[in-house]
């Protein structure tokens, strides 16, 4: 087999001579540099070196076949369980079995290898650990369809495969695809193998031109590929046309013409995804073509719609440039009534000012009044008692007038008695004159008598005239005592009438001084 070229021989532990493939090796770390990259914790390690024994030599750690598993199927070993800086050979041979157990567990046979093996770098053991995660990284997304000559998309890629036969599976499902595109493809040959089935090149060239689009396959002339009779230059051809879909990785002309059966299944892998990104992307360019129209349509009833909507808003833009006229005219009144308003409230502050001193005036004139309220109500019981005082004054007085009114009877009744002396005197008199005159009868009579007579009745006469001067006096006095009598009485009942009138209108005055002072007190 010509894939043996490249073999180097290698001992192991135990001192048995093994042999590895240097461009197994190289077309690995190939990958590994370009899959991670971008890793900060393998900053140190990539990229790794293509040449001797570098790469496994990175592996003694193990942090390298952890990053690895984890590219392969993603989430396998939790990293903050890794020792990521080892200071010590434990710590590196608790990484490394950590990794076998999760190799393991994605379906890598590592009955026959331990963590001493890879952190003594045996090259054939550590390149076949290595081979094995990228291959069941590579094949995750190869699955059984209910046709055996499709394949599809495994969504659960993600997902860790188990069993030791499970990559030979897919790798006969690899196979299968491969040759159901070659047959849709007009080859008339298939391929049983990765290996010596793929070496001329030929069933490689029909399957990379059919699974490139348009634009890419325009540039590879696979007849005149197919004709060229210089093997290498045909897979280098064939291999440039992969190149144009991201696919030149793995392997080289030089091992394919070899027959290198690894690495031409890990560049038919590499196809296998690729044609389902191409799948996926023409499904994405196809509803991208779809979205364009619809968007070109969306885009024109956008246009219309954006016409109407200018022509909805120059109208709106007309409206509100009147409305905001309208507005600014508002504005202009409402600032003239804000104005005459803030006089108002400055005249109402003043107002409110002089409401609270009018108020506390009312208020010092409440106090003053209930003051008031509380001096009259002890005036009303002083008039009261002035009252009750004059009256008791009135029945004296009355009782006085009675008297008087008593006194008058009996002064009229010795006036009666006067005027009857006074007729019983003027009888007298009238009878001293009829004896005077009879006298003086007898005065021619006796002259002696004529002289005692004259002097009786002058006697008489003196008499009569000091009785009635008397009678006179007294009845002067008695009429003079009767009209002071009335006067007094009168003076008395004029006193009591202006005396009750005033005291009515003191307590009628108060009686309205107090209802006011009650109002305003309600206010």
């Amino acid at each position: 087999m010509r894939e043996q070229g490249d073999k180097k021989p290698a001992l192991d532990i135990h001192g048995t001579t093994h042999f590895w493939s240097e461009s197994e090796t190289a077309a690995y770390v190939e990958w590994i540099n370009t899959q991670l990259k971008d890793d900060p914790d393998l900053a140190s390690k990539i990229p790794v070196s293509k040449k001797g024994t570098a790469l496994f030599e990175s592996c003694q750690d193990g942090i390298l076949l952890v990053k690895l598993i984890n590219r392969s199927v993603a989430n396998t070993i939790d990293e903050r369980l890794i020792n990521k800086k080892p200071k010590s050979p434990i710590h590196m041979s608790e990484n490394l079995q950590k990794v076998l157990v999760a190799a393991k567990q994605i379906g890598c046979q590592v009955h026959n290898l331990g963590p001493e093996d890879i952190k003594a770098a045996v090259p054939h053991l550590c390149l076949g650990l290595i081979w094995q995660v990228i291959k069941i990284g590579l094949l995750s997304k190869v699955v059984f369809d209910t046709s055996p000559r499709q394949s599809t998309f495994n969504d659960s890629n993600s997902k860790k495969t188990s069993g030791g036969n499970s990559t030979a599976n897919h790798e006969k499902v690899l196979l299968e695809w491969m040759n159901n595109v070659l047959e849709k493809a007009g080859c008339t040959r298939k391929s049983s193998n990765f290996g010596n089935d793929l070496a001329d090149s030929v069933c490689l060239s029909f399957l990379v031109h059919y699974i490139s689009p348009p634009e890419i396959a325009i540039h590879f002339d696979l007849k005149a590929n197919i004709a060229d009779d210089d093997l290498e230059r045909r897979a280098e051809v064939m291999l440039e046309a992969a190149g144009r879909l991201g696919c030149r990785q793995f392997a080289s002309s030089v091992d394919i013409v070899a027959g290198n059966k690894n690495l031409n299944m890990a560049f038919v892998a590499i196809l296998f995804n690729a044609q389902l990104e191409l799948a996926a992307m023409a499904k994405r360019t196809a509803a991208m073509a779809d979205s364009e129209e619809n968007l070109r349509k969306a885009v024109n009833d956008k246009e219309e719609l954006l016409r109407n909507m200018t022509e909805v808003k120059e109208s709106t833009i007309n409206t509100l440039q009147e409305s905001i006229r309208e507005l600014e005219q508002q504005l202009e009144k409402l600032k003239l009534e804000l104005f005459r308003t803030n006089k108002e409230n400055d005249k109402k502050y003043e107002e409110n000012l002089r409401l609270k001193e009018f108020i506390n005036l009312l208020q010092m004139s409440v106090q003053k009044a209930e003051a008031e309220i509380n001096s009259l109500s002890n005036s009303n019981e002083i008039l009261d008692s002035k009252v009750k005082m004059l009256h008791s004054e009135l029945k004296i007085l009355e009782e006085q007038i009675e008297k008087m009114l008593a006194e008058n009877a009996i002064t009229r009744q010795e006036k009666e008695l006067a005027q009857n002396e006074n007729i019983k005197l003027n009888s007298q008199i009238q009878c001293l004159q009829i004896s005077a005159e009879r006298a003086e009868a007898d005065l021619n009579s006796t002259a002696g008598a004529q002289n005692l007579t004259i002097l009786q009745i002058r006697e008489a006469h003196a008499s009569a005239e000091v009785a009635s001067a008397k009678l006179r006096a007294h009845n002067t006095n008695l009429e003079t005592n009767l009209i002071s009598l009335h006067k007094e009485l009168e003076i008395a009942r004029k006193g009591f009438s202006l005396t009750e009138t005033s005291l009515r209108n003191e307590i009628k005055g108060a009686q309205d001084m107090l209802e006011q002072k009650n109002n305003e007190i309600n206010r």
